[in-house]
């Protein structure tokens, strides 16, 4: 009797785990989605601040 419950002690973990691991990927997939979009809006401003030329670096 003390390995079925251990049994199901241990399957109640496992299920509580991996749906804490599935919900920190879907977090960080949002995160990155977000940081992606800042990033192209980043890029279109300098665009079009540039005119849609690239600006060299000076210390380049």
């Amino acid at each position: 009797m003390t390995k079925v419950v251990n049994l199901r002690r241990f399957r109640k973990t496992q299920a509580r785990d991996a749906a804490r691991r599935e919900a920190e990927t879907r977090t960080d997939a949002a995160r990155l989605s977000a940081s992606d979009k800042a990033g192209v809006e980043a890029a279109k401003a300098e665009r079009l601040r540039t005119g849609g030329h690239e600006i060299e670096d000076e210390d380049a």
